[in-house]
């Protein structure tokens, strides 16, 4: 995994699409507002977004001896709302309506929730080019930006991600 920082990251490419929006868009406390967001208006980065939404586990969810410790020790999850078909066809599935990592292994979820986490905590976009991190599909070559977002406009407690080739180009 490589952090990259926005400049690094190709122009063109979905991530640098959704950087130039999700800057102009900050609110007065430098927060992205959901509202403000409407994926069907960016036709060209909608297939390699992904909007995750942090949501509270019951206390059944908590005690569930299924889980790893690391996801026992959270009492959240990270729920995919939405998943774009460019995103679905990279990941191999459709994630809409399942947990962040759902589709990894126990150890690239973990890295997978401490980024996200780190999104929400310092509330700047985390962008890095790896491989996908899904069984079987590292060697599809991402770049992957997580951004901050707010259901409220005041905390963060969304991310929008987004998740295309490196070498994927939206055209004007």
């Amino acid at each position: 995994m490589i952090f990259l920082e926005i400049g690094d990251v190709p122009a063109r490419h979905p991530a640098t699409l959704f950087h130039e929006f999700w800057q102009s868009n900050l609110n007065d406390l430098g927060v992205l507002d959901r509202s403000r967001l409407n994926p069907m208006k960016m036709p060209g980065l909608l297939p390699w977004m992904g909007i995750l939404k942090r949501v509270s586990k019951t206390p059944e969810e908590m005690a569930d001896p299924n889980l790893p410790d690391w996801q026992r020790q959270r009492d959240y999850w990270f729920i995919y709302g939405l998943c774009g078909t460019g995103y679905v066809q990279l990941i191999g599935q459709d994630l809409t309506g399942k947990s962040l990592g759902a589709s990894q292994r126990s150890e690239g979820a973990l890295e997978s929730y401490i980024k996200v986490e780190k999104t929400i905590e310092l509330g700047v976009p985390q962008i890095t080019q790896l491989g996908m991190p899904v069984e079987g599909r590292d060697f599809i070559k991402v770049i992957r930006a997580a951004f901050p977002a707010s259901s409220s406009g005041k905390e963060i407690d969304q991310i929008v991600s987004v998740v295309a080739p490196v070498d994927c180009k939206i055209s004007d």
